[in-house]
This record gives C-alpha cells, sequence and structure tokens, in this order.
C-alpha cells in the first residue's frame, strides 16, 4: 500500500484544523464556554484511505474569549442634596431619590442592561421589592452631572423608615455574558431619622402706600419651595387673617418694625412653639401697579433663632420668587446665617464654598414628571443669589436644629403657664425703653446662655424680690429688629409692683406693674353697627391686645396690639360665624383682662 510523504500528511491536518475552525461553536460543542479556558487534548483517529493507524490527529476545543465587565460603582441616596459618600443625613417619610451609578470596562456604552433593587428591614422584605430599573445603557464613567448616566429609582414610601438594607443587582437575569459574575451586586444600608414637620403660619399683609395692596390670597409657593429645600417630610401652611401694617416700608427700620408686629402676633395668639409666622407682603395691585419704586430694595427679614420673618410674595413681572425668600428668611429663623455671594452682613464664616455655591449636586425630589438636578455652581439659598437651591452644608444645618430643637418644641395640647411679654426697644445714644408689658399665657422661654440683661421683680419699696435672664439676639447676627429683647418670660407667683430691666447689672429701664386692678368683666360689650361691629371698653389710656377665640382659649386671633383708645372697629363679616369670645389684655396690670361672648349671625 502507497503512503503520502510527511509533508504531504501535515499540509493535510492544517487542511482539516483550518475547516474545523472555521465551524461556528455550537457545532464544537453543545455549551457556551466563557472566558479563557485552556484547550484540552482530545486524541481522534480518523481511518482515511490516505493514512494508518501509524498517525493520530490531535483537535483543539476552541473557547471564545469575554472581556466585558459590568458592576455598580456607588450609590448616592438623596432627598434635596447629598455627598458622594452620602453624608447628608436622611430623614423619614421624605421623598427619596436612588441614584445607582453602573459602570462597565468597555469603551463603547453597553445596551438593554436592567438592575434590580430589593429592600429589607429586620430581614424581612419590603412592600415594593424588587424595585426593577431599565434596560438602559451603561457607560464607561457615570456621571454625577448628568442625571441620564445613572440609574434613578424614587424609593416607595415602605422603605424610608428606620434601618433599611438595600442590595443593588445589576443584569439580576445574566442575560449579558460577562468575564466577572460575582462583582454585580452592591449593599448598603439607610437609616431615615425621625425630624419634626414644619408647621408655617401664613399672615397677608395689607399696606397702603400710594393705594390699598391687600395682602396676597395664593401662596402655595412657599409650601412648595419648603418642601423642596428643608430636611422634613411635611410642610403645613396655615393661613392667618389679614394684617393691617400702617408704617412704611422705605427703609430698615421700617421693615424692623413690621417685623417686630408680626412677633408681637406670635406672642398674642398663645403660638405653639414649634410653629413659624411668616408675614407676606404684596407686591403689586390686580392691576399690575406697584409701590417697589417707594421701597428700600429690601425683600425679606427674619429674626435669627426666632419664630417670626417677613418677605415679598412672589411677582413673575417684577421677577420675585416668593418661595426663595420664604425659604431664606425661615432659614434665619432656624438659627442659619447668611452664604457669601451678595450680602455684606450676618455671613457665615463656616460656609465651605466659595461665592455662596452650594458645591454638590441638588434634586428635586418633589417633581414627579421628570429627575431635575441643580448644578453644584448655583448659589445657596441663604445668599442674596440667583438661581438658588440648598447646599449640603445649609441643608445639614437645618437638620440639626429641627432635630436638637423642635424635638423641644411644645405641642398646643399641652399645658401652658402664665406669661409675662417683654419687649425692650433699643434707642439712641444707647438708650433702652421697656414697651408695654402683658400677662399672657404660652411658653416661657428658658434662657440656657448667660445673658447681660436681666428682667427684675420690684416690690413697692424698690427693693428686686426676684430675677430672670433675657436672651438677645447674638451681636454678630444681621439686625433684624427694632428690639434687643422680645420674648416671653415666666410670671412670678409672688406680688411685684414694677419691672426693671437691667443690663449687666445696671438698671436701664422699669414700669410700674397693677396687680389685680379691679376691672368688672361687664365692662366689655359688642355693639353692632349698620356695617360691622364697635368692640367697647372703658380704659381709653391704656394699650390694649384685642383679639378673639373661637375654640375656649385652644387658639387666638389678635386684632389689635397696643391699641389705645376705648373701642376698636371690626368687619362682622370677616369674622367666623357663630360664638366668638372677645377679650381685651390691658397692658401693665396682672388680671387685668376684660373678656365677653358675642353671637356673630352675619349670613
Amino acid at each position: 500500500m502507497f503512503f503520502d510523504s510527511v509533508d504531504r500528511i501535515k499540509n493535510q491536518i492544517f487542511f482539516v484544523f483550518a475547516i474545523f475552525c472555521a465551524l461556528p461553536v455550537g457545532l464544537i460543542t453543545s455549551t457556551p464556554l466563557v472566558g479563557v479556558q485552556q484547550p484540552t487534548p482530545s486524541p481522534q483517529s480518523p481511518r482515511a484511505s490516505a493514512l494508518t493507524d501509524d498517525f493520530e490527529i490531535y483537535l483543539p476545543v476552541i473557547s471564545r474569549l469575554v472581556y466585558t465587565d459590568l458592576s455598580v460603582s456607588s450609590l448616592e441616596i438623596t432627598q434635596a442634596v447629598q455627598t458622594p459618600t452620602n453624608t447628608v443625613p436622611l430623614v423619614a417619610g421624605r421623598p427619596t431619590v436612588l441614584r445607582v451609578y453602573p459602570h462597565t470596562n468597555t469603551l463603547d456604552p453597553i445596551t438593554g442592561v436592567s438592575i434590580s433593587i430589593t429592600a429589607t428591614r429586620n430581614g424581612q422584605l419590603l412592600p415594593g421589592s424588587p424595585l426593577t430599573l431599565g434596560p438602559a445603557n451603561v457607560v464607561a464613567n457615570p456621571a454625577r452631572a448628568d442625571i441620564n448616566s445613572s440609574f434613578n429609582a424614587r424609593l416607595p414610601g415602605d422603605w424610608l423608615s428606620g434601618l433599611v438594607s438595600l442590595q443593588v443587582t445589576i443584569d439580576p437575569s445574566n442575560s449579558i455574558e460577562e468575564k466577572d459574575e460575582t462583582n454585580n451586586i452592591y449593599s448598603t444600608t439607610l437609616s431615615f431619622n425621625i425630624v419634626p414637620d414644619l408647621n408655617v403660619k401664613v399672615i397677608p399683609i395689607n399696606h397702603y402706600v400710594d393705594t390699598q395692596y391687600i395682602g396676597p390670597s395664593v401662596y402655595g409657593y412657599i409650601g412648595s419651595m419648603l418642601m423642596k429645600t428643608y430636611p422634613v417630610k411635611a410642610v403645613h401652611i396655615y393661613p392667618h387673617a389679614n394684617y393691617d401694617f400702617d408704617g412704611s416700608l422705605v427703609d430698615m427700620y421700617g421693615w424692623n418694625t413690621l417685623l417686630d408686629r408680626i412677633i408681637d402676633l406670635y406672642y398674642a395668639e398663645n403660638a405653639p412653639s414649634n410653629q413659624i409666622y411668616y408675614g407676606l407682603i404684596p407686591v403689586e395691585t390686580s392691576s399690575g401697579h406697584t409701590w417697589l419704586g417707594y421701597g428700600s430694595g429690601i425683600q425679606g427679614n427674619g429674626e435669627v433663632g426666632g419664630r417670626a420673618a417677613i418677605g415679598l410674595a412672589s411677582s413673575s413681572q417684577y421677577n420675585i420668587d416668593g418661595g426663595v425668600l420664604a425659604a431664606h428668611e425661615i432659614g434665619h429663623n432656624l438659627n442659619r446665617l447668611h452664604s457669601p455671594c451678595g450680602v455684606r452682613n450676618g455671613i457665615d464664616r463656616s460656609y465651605p464654598y466659595s461665592g455662596g455655591a452650594i458645591g454638590q449636586f441638588g434634586l428635586d425630589v418633589t417633581d414627579l414628571t421628570q429627575f431635575k438636578l441643580y448644578a453644584d455652581t448655583i448659589r445657596d439659598l441663604m445668599s442674596y443669589c440667583q438661581p438658588a437651591w440648598v447646599s449640603d452644608y445649609t441643608y445639614r444645618g437645618l437638620y440639626n436644629y429641627l432635630v436638637q430643637y423642635g424635638n423641644r418644641a411644645v405641642d398646643q395640647s399641652q399645658v401652658t403657664k402664665d406669661g409675662l411679654l417683654i419687649r425692650v426697644l433699643a434707642g439712641e445714644n444707647g438708650s433702652f425703653t421697656l414697651e408695654p408689658v402683658y400677662s399672657l399665657k404660652g411658653s416661657p422661654v428658658q434662657e440656657e446662655n448667660e445673658s447681660e440683661f436681666r428682667v427684675e421683680f420690684l416690690d413697692e419699696s424698690g427693693k428686686a424680690v426676684g430675677q430672670s435672664m433675657l436672651p438677645v439676639l447674638d451681636p454678630g447676627d444681621p439686625q433684624t429688629t427694632n428690639r434687643v429683647i422680645t420674648t416671653l418670660v415666666e410670671q412670678p407667683a409672688f406680688p411685684f409692683s414694677a419691672i426693671r430691666i437691667a443690663k449687666n447689672g445696671v438698671s436701664q429701664t422699669e414700669r410700674s406693674v397693677r396687680q389685680n386692678p379691679a376691672i368688672p368683666t361687664s365692662t366689655l360689650e359688642v355693639v353692632k353697627l349698620d356695617n360691622g361691629a364697635l368692640l367697647r371698653w372703658g380704659s381709653p389710656s391704656i394699650p390694649a391686645i384685642v383679639r378673639y377665640t373661637t375654640d375656649q382659649g385652644s387658639t387666638w386671633t389678635a386684632l389689635a396690639i397696643d391699641w389705645l383708645g376705648s373701642e376698636y372697629y371690626f368687619d362682622s363679616d370677616a369674622l367666623p360665624h357663630g360664638s366668638i369670645q372677645f377679650e381685651i389684655t390691658l397692658s401693665d396690670s396682672i388680671g387685668g383682662t376684660l373678656s365677653t361672648i358675642w353671637e356673630n349671625q352675619h349670613p
């Protein structure tokens, strides 16, 4: 039998090998091969007319090389603003957006990728699990500045409390071949913290300049902006009757005077300490006419650490955002100073970002139509610059204040104490004036820090028989009020005849106080007129607080403060229908309160 030469046999082997390599992988092996595998020699002994048993052919097993690898590089859990390492605390019950940053090691995007999110609490699967995102593209380098390069999800409400364990899995169905399937899961734990709700009472201001400007009746944008940027699960906006302001807003003194009036309202109405009073000033009439040309250029005013603020209403015509203004001024109430942009006074020297920038990326979690991202270069809402959002620094400061002080707030249902409303007005040349003092029920302030001011209670001989420390504004804070003191102190149980204000132990100003004056309650009467009604009492020379209640004193509405005269006209149509209890609280009197009940029968 004739045998081919060795060279010819080699050529035939190479020919068979080439044909074998050209075959589809599925024809060579029934199992898809993933990754890099070493060929396994498989001895074959085909019989051929041209070969003898002295020759064996070795055919290699062909592997397909897979380089693709998917993973989750990081997560960002935001409720308004967040840092890359998620150091901003989370608020229980507040809308929350999860940004998942997937990664691929390929230059080109990987299409059709899905992500699964599972949440558990105490080992129990939470409703809504698993949450599926995608399919979408995964790029090599997802960026925080690009909302479309992350996978974004609003977390279900059942996930937003306590400690929650999250497990994020990329390509959960293993539909994409990868070289490493072990790095497809990212796990973390979220901690949601309880923060008191924000309660704001809006007082529309009736203001007369060149014509009558009626307080705004629409102000939903205030609650909307507060909800967007404040670390709370809910913002409650309470309406208040319009308040007439007869002063001028052409300078800072006028703005301070209006703020003082709003602070007085807060105390006169026995407001709970977890509520903020916000005076809303109209910008224009219904015809579009504005008083701004007569104004000072000031747009808002807020008491740092206090419970009252004022600001202009929104006006698209004059480019005024009343929501941002309210968030700024109420921020002062929650102890925030100014961020350094466009402002000279009351600047927070610890603010970490230059130019008042927010420094991190913001996200509006209340917008259900889109994931609206705010650049890290826009300005903090505590600055004077716009557009504005909240920085992580300001957000964390608001959070700390609300947690530390908000949880101490006295609810309206709790028992209140007899207090004295003390108001000290700063005059020229360092002089001080003690304004009319009122005996009111409320939540007296317990001053914890050392203060240079004290109120002293004097007996008939002028001897001090008791004293109480008085809180004052921090000297570093912006001066937002004409007064150095407005506070409610606990009324002493012992008799006293006068109140004296001392600074560093030196007497500054004092007022006499009448104890239980003999004024019969029958001296207060309501006189019905053809148009409205008249409250009448018999003490024309004594300043008074005029107020009413419809729920037996649980809540009060003040009609006037420091009112001089013996009568007060009111529009009965503007008051609630039914039984109304009116009260006249005379100044500088303990027990000098007049009261009557009147049935308002207007249609």
